[in-house]
């Protein structure tokens, strides 16, 4: 097999069977003159000695040409058979590449949703602590602030930049682990109520 792939190295497609045309064109004719041949010579000598020599000699040339036939074939069946994985592993490669351009789409489709997801958290959370409470506890800037980092990394946007550097500038209340009431009337923390100064 080490022969055939050196072969195949060496010439392309297209002269490899162009060569192995030729051979069996070659052999063909061969064996047409070595029958011209043994014809020509059994005509001329009648002995029987030589009779039986010249038949014992075309026997062991005709064998010789069947088995270059054999080898010519099995040849043939090679070639075809890498012709077939040639082309297996072209389909194999145009899926996989089908598959990547798929994974590529994909995957921008999936930053895009993510861009969206952050724009929104992101500025949900601004409306909420610029309008509502004019203040922001540490755990919610830590998040806003992570949510931020990767928002940019991926490419969004600058419009987030300013809802950010607002956020930023409210007042950073300490998390206690006790839950914090905001009064959204007031839109003020722990500022007391007007009808509870009454009272």
């Amino acid at each position: 097999m080490e022969p055939f792939n050196q072969l195949l190295g060496q010439y392309n497609f297209g002269d490899v069977v162009i060569i192995i045309i030729l051979v069996l064109m070659c052999a063909k004719s061969l064996g047409e003159a070595l029958s011209w041949a043994y014809k020509a010579i059994k005509g001329k000598f009648r002995k029987d000695s030589e009779t039986e020599q010249i038949i014992d000699e075309h026997e062991t040339i005709e064998q010789k040409i069947n088995t270059l036939s054999d080898n010519v074939n099995a040849l043939c069946e090679s070639v075809q058979s890498i012709q077939d994985e040639i082309h297996s592993l072209s389909e194999k490669q145009d899926s996989l590449q089908k598959k990547i351009l798929d994974m590529e789409s994909s995957q921008v489709d999936i930053q895009e949703q993510f861009l969206y997801s952050a724009r929104v958290f992101i500025i949900d959370k601004y409306h909420y602590h610029c309008y509502v409470v004019h203040q922001i506890d540490e755990i919610t800037m830590d998040s806003l602030e992570n949510r931020y980092a990767t928002y940019k990394s991926h490419g969004g946007n600058s419009f987030i930049d300013g809802l950010m550097d607002r956020l930023r500038a409210l007042p950073l209340v300490k998390t206690s682990g006790e839950p914090v009431l905001y009064d959204t009337e007031r839109k003020r923390l722990n500022e007391p109520r007007i009808e509870d100064l009454h009272d």
